[in-house]
């Protein structure tokens, strides 16, 4: 097989794929309806929900394929409430596409607007969260990948719990998750 330049992808979206991947595409198509497309689904889907330790047998994983953007719009549509509200803090475009998903999935929200790439203001949470009574959950991107802003979550979680403890975070990993975990 002739070996192919490597390009490295810098772009919010695509990512660059492992060799091991690319080698993987390679390979024959499977139809869907095979038993063993069944068996891999299977398998990747128990795999999926070790991810967590703590979530293996209380919990099943579904595998969705889309882009980022559908699985996180899954995310908030499966547990952004439908009873209480939900604060967006955005610092970025994905940040402004959460509260744009919940608004289309009738969801109520508010919005803590912030300059593109600037951090998490604290003080403003703190203020948001002290008129707006009715938030019981908060949505931030981890990492604005168009501004290249990681989003400090440990300071920001550790503030927003010593200032309201019932909130729940849901949070957009898409670009960080596999390098900001141990995983087996």
């Amino acid at each position: 097989m002739k070996k192919v330049s490597r390009t490295v992808l810098l772009n919010p979206g695509p990512v660059t794929l492992s060799d091991r991947v690319r080698k993987a595409l390679t390979l024959g198509d499977w139809c869907h309806r095979e038993p063993e497309f069944a068996d891999l689904t299977r398998d990747i889907n128990s795999r999926l929900v070790r991810v967590y330790r703590e979530m293996a047998g209380k919990f099943d994983a579904v595998m969705l394929t889309g882009s980022g953007t559908c699985a996180v719009e899954a995310m908030l549509a499966s547990f952004a409430p439908h009873t209480s509200a939900t604060l967006v803090i955005a610092n970025g475009v994905y940040g402004e596409r959460m509260a744009r998903m919940l608004e289309v999935h009738e969801r109520k929200h508010y919005i803590i607007q912030l300059p593109w790439g600037d951090a998490i203001d604290l003080e403003r949470v703190r203020r948001e969260l002290q008129l707006q009574q009715d938030i019981t959950h908060i949505a931030v991107v981890h990492h604005e990948t168009t501004t290249g802003r990681l989003n400090d979550l440990s300071a920001s979680t550790s503030f927003v719990s010593s200032t309201k403890s019932a909130c729940c975070w849901i949070v957009s990993a898409v670009s960080v998750l596999k390098r900001s975990m141990p995983t087996n």
